[in-house]
């Protein structure tokens, strides 16, 4: 177990991260994330350990007080206030990556992801990480999202980024141009699924079919409208190819095909993404299709690096685990308590 004294300049702690690492920690310049979370209140800090020394038994780092309030917390910095005092668990994470801002990963900051079109104007944007996110109402068009740090954010130069062609589509109510039969309304992404929810108006007796070259899924409509759900196995898990071709089936014939599925499962490495399912844009010539959902969409998760560019990571188990007691100072004790000697009134209770 590690000790600290509270608010002394410099805390110094000995650990054993060889015995647990897969990698030359000596002869690599990786940084080492310290994650603290307090026992009593659930506070989280983090803080980057300072001054490494990395032996053959032992690794020494340098973890700083904010010094009474007179310096800021800081994650780059190793600054963390360890208040309230008492027990902390600690977890200690591998880092690779330029030890400055946007450089190793801070968790307490997160990056942004935008949506642009082909004329390059945003269409929407917002904070990462992503689990599930519906970009709606969109037009025939290409749309691209990018991930971008707290460091360069957009219009700046992104990083990662995935693209999704929204085809325009024209309902009928023809073979030639049927109608939207299938929209995807909903995508929740689990370990060893995802969950696919699906608006049917097919006529009954319709087949879904969801299928790569490894795995078929298939769904028979029984009613209409009907409200279908499909699990379908995260692509990482599969060897190529990766994507689902979705389809919709009736009587042995093709009747309409639409855009791909590309699961992602709720555990995967930092800078994973995918576009999770998309709807098409509809043009209604025809008032049979008046009722019918005309604009598209786009379904897509992201498990970003913080606030990070995609060049570096945070490795996904801490190579130690354990206790820190940050102890009070002598005379700074949050509860301090007086000892009286002789009873004060009727109602004092006292050793005697």
């Amino acid at each position: 177990m590690l000790h600290a004294e509270y608010n002394n300049n410099t805390y110094t702690f000995y650990v054993t991260l060889k015995d647990a690492a897969y990698v030359d920690l000596a002869n690599y310049p990786y940084s080492y994330l310290f994650k603290f979370t307090n026992d009593m209140s659930g506070a989280v800090k983090y803080g980057y350990g300072q001054n490494g020394i990395i032996k053959d038994r032992y690794c020494e780092f340098n973890i700083y007080s904010t010094a009474g309030g007179t310096k800021t917390e800081s994650v780059f910095g190793g600054i963390v206030n360890f208040n309230p005092n008492g027990y902390w668990k600690y977890e200690i994470f591998l880092t690779d990556g330029g030890f400055s801002p946007c450089g190793n990963p801070n968790p307490t900051e997160a990056g942004t992801w935008d949506c642009t079109n082909v004329a390059g104007t945003s269409i929407d944007s917002g904070n990462m990480n992503v689990d599930v996110y519906e970009i709606k109402a969109l037009t025939a068009d290409t749309y691209l999202i990018q991930d971008y740090t707290t460091c360069d954010p957009p219009p700046g130069t992104g990083n990662y980024s995935i693209a999704q062609v929204i085809s325009s589509r024209v309902c009928d109510t023809t073979e030639i141009n049927p109608p939207r039969f299938l929209l995807f309304t909903r995508v929740v992404r689990n370990v060893n699924t995802n969950t696919y929810f699906i608006n049917s108006i097919a006529a009954v007796g319709s087949e879904i079919r969801v299928y790569n070259a490894n795995i078929t899924y298939t769904h028979i409509i029984t009613t209409q409208p009907e409200s279908v759900q499909m699990n379908i196995l995260p692509t990482y898990t599969l060897s190529q190819p990766k994507i689902y071709t979705v389809e919709l089936w009736k009587g042995g014939s093709l009747i309409d095909t639409y855009n791909d599925f590309h699961p992602l499962s709720s555990s995967v490495p930092p800078e994973s993404q995918s576009i999770l399912a998309s709807n098409n844009y509809y043009s209604n010539p025809t008032s049979l299709c008046d009722n019918q959902v005309t604009e598209g969409s786009i379904f897509f998760g992201w498990r970003a690096q913080d606030n990070s560019s995609g060049d570096y990571f945070q490795q996904d188990f801490p190579l130690e685990i354990g206790k820190l007691l940050v102890s009070e100072q002598v005379g700074e004790e949050q509860v301090q308590y007086t000892q009286n000697e002789n009873p004060s009134g009727t109602n004092y209770i006292y050793n005697d």
